[in-house]
């Protein structure tokens, strides 16, 4: 098999370079292991589409280990954007074929054959034609996927045992949606998945870095400091925000700012209400201003932040404060007060940027010390219509949403 052989256009990748083993050595009784594997993914694929097409965003909201959440919501609700319904609908019937021919490879007979032959999983691949390409872009939304799958949540709906959102990586959680693959395979793909998946939005966040053109950010985003951490590459959270919903803005993706209110005191906490603020750009020159449901298509992919506010406070003056500042900078100071690393001890420049966004987020209410306005907990990505039906407030409250401006 020549190299030439395997070459995709430069734009795809095989869907066979998501394993986090070389194909070509999975042959004899292996191969019979990995084609199932193959077959998993995909499945996995057709799932992920599916997903894409009925809006449901939520299903991508991955789970990596790097407290960069802020960075698959971006990318995520942008890369949806250019997926067409033609190329879905393609993908939907193509894998559906491959699976059908991938079975029938995995009869008994035909397996036996070809494991007799000592040919490998990636010989199988590609001769009998089973082999995929898939963009960046929907290698990027199929590894958030699996990652979303392999996240065990605490849910927080009515109580919230802590400000801090408690979420946890859990192989076994992803085994257990899929019993007929190995717990080794799974729990070997999930960590490759993530440092793929934590490398790749490093990537991202320097492209955009790039195409905003500040040389201070594009020096804060680099190599100069990046860190490993748990082999999972991270730059600092400030200006990770910084670069990517100052981009966000000049794509017009809409944002959506959801207040759980809570009950003021002590851990654990009951949420006593919740509230709901829409963003879409405005302007020539592209900026977030507060906007009503009607100038959204309720398809529309959005990013969605999601704070807690522990405040004697109601919605009206909730409503007000929020005013008073962007939601850029509301996001900057929530950014600055955030650990920049999931470890601290890693020394960063002096920056007056920076420091007077820390500063903001004490004083206002943005901050864990003092989270008084919104204290944001999670940024994950969705639709319009998703994260209005998920939002728990009266259909009063609704109609207050909607003419909100």
């Amino acid at each position: 098999m020549t190299q030439a052989t395997l070459k995709q256009p430069t734009k795809y990748s095989s869907l066979w370079t998501v394993l986090y083993y070389n194909p070509e050595k999975r042959k004899e009784r292996d191969l019979k292991k990995g084609l199932i594997e193959y077959d998993f993914l995909l499945s996995i694929v057709k799932q992920v589409a599916i997903h894409i097409k009925n809006h449901e965003l939520e299903r991508f909201d991955a789970l990596v280990g790097e407290n960069s959440c802020q960075i698959r919501a971006i990318k995520v609700a942008l890369a949806v954007s250019t997926i067409t319904s033609t190329r879905l609908n393609q993908l939907i019937d193509q894998i559906q074929d491959l699976i059908v021919h991938v079975r029938k490879i995995l009869s008994q007979r035909s397996i036996e054959v070809l494991m007799r032959q000592g040919v490998s999983l990636l010989h199988v691949i590609i001769e009998h034609g089973v082999d995929i390409a898939l963009t960046s872009d929907e290698l990027f939304i199929l590894r958030s996927f699996l990652l979303c799958e392999a996240k065990s949540s605490v849910p927080d709906d009515a109580f919230m045992p802590a400000l801090l959102r408690k979420e946890k990586y859990s192989a076994k959680a992803l085994r257990n949606k899929y019993p007929h693959l190995s717990y080794s395979f799974i729990a070997k793909l999930t960590d490759n998945l993530r440092v793929q998946l934590a490398r790749d939005s490093v990537k991202f966040v320097r492209k955009v870095a790039a195409k905003i053109g500040d040389n201070d950010l594009k020096r804060m985003v680099s190599s100069d400091y990046e860190i490993v951490h748990n082999k999972l590459a991270c730059i600092p959270a400030f200006w990770s925000f910084k670069a990517l919903f100052y981009y966000a803005q000049t794509t017009g993706l809409p944002l959506a700012f959801h207040a759980k209110f809570l009950s003021y005191g002590k851990e654990p906490y009951q949420v006593i209400d919740e509230d709901l603020l829409l963003f879409k750009t405005c302007g020539s020159v592209k900026h977030y201003q507060i906007a009503d449901c009607s100038s959204f298509d309720s398809n529309n992919p959005v990013c969605v932040v999601e704070g807690a506010l522990n405040a004697r406070i109601n919605k009206t003056a909730w409503r007000k404060s929020m005013r008073t500042m962007t939601p850029l900078d509301v996001l900057m100071a929530a950014a600055a007060d955030h650990r920049q690393y999931p470890k601290e001890g890693h020394p960063l420049p002096a920056n007056k940027e920076y420091n007077y966004f820390k500063h903001l987020a004490g004083k206002y209410g943005f901050a864990l010390s003092n989270p008084t306005t919104f204290f944001i907990r999670h940024i994950y990505p969705s639709t319009i219509s998703h994260v209005i039906n998920k939002v728990d407030i009266t259909n009063s409250d609704r109609l207050t949403i909607e003419r909100y401006v």
